[in-house]
């Protein structure tokens, strides 16, 4: 188990970021890891669903964070770890979409949403981009496509973030519908 401990240093967050920047000690570190590892460990548990993966996720995210910090002004870092920790679970999930074998995509029922592969939306995503509406459309393209980032797909489009995340979520589904709905081999990817 990663964590137990509890830090009880007058610290605030804000004082700790600040140390941890300018002495880079570890000390401080480990001070924001333990305040804030069990939640970065609860996103990665959202996301990833494997305990082991999770854990090895939390120290890649801390890790990650901590070489940021000293060239990133960080206001409130809970907030700021727990972007980080959702970015780097979405990017994992998406080289792991990427890995997987096309017959083992062919194999598997698609019983939901869950199920529509970066591949399918990729290959089938002009067929049905005009049936979706607008703002699905543009934020799957730039998701899937593209592979931008939530944030990066707000600062281009000027929505906010639960836009976007909204926009993703209902395009998506509305895809897997229409990918479901297609005659049987339309819509699997072929070998061909």
């Amino acid at each position: 188990m990663l964590f137990g401990r509890t830090n009880k240093t007058p610290l605030t967050d804000a004082q700790t970021v600040a140390l941890l920047s300018s002495t880079g000690k570890r000390k401080y570190a480990g001070i924001l890891f333990e305040r804030f590892g069990a939640r970065v460990l609860g996103v990665c548990l959202k996301y990833l669903r494997q305990t082991a993966d999770a854990e090895d996720a939390t120290i890649e995210v801390f890790e990650h964070a901590f070489k940021k910090l000293p060239q990133t002004e960080v206001l409130d870092f809970g907030a700021w770890i727990h972007r980080i920790a959702i970015n780097h679970c979405l990017m994992k999930l998406r080289k792991t979409l990427r890995e997987i074998p096309t017959e083992q995509i062919e194999s598997q029922e698609a019983d939901d949403e869950q199920d529509v592969t970066t591949d399918q939306l990729r290959e089938k995503l002009p067929l049905h981009m005009a049936s979706l509406p607008e703002g699905q459309a543009r934020c799957i393209k730039l998701f899937f496509l593209e592979e931008k980032s939530y944030r990066q797909i707000a600062d281009l489009t000027g929505m906010d973030l639960k836009t976007v995340k909204s926009h993703i979520q209902n395009g998506k589904r509305n895809l897997a519908i229409k990918l479901k709905a297609e005659p049987a081999g339309r819509g699997h990817l072929n070998h061909e």
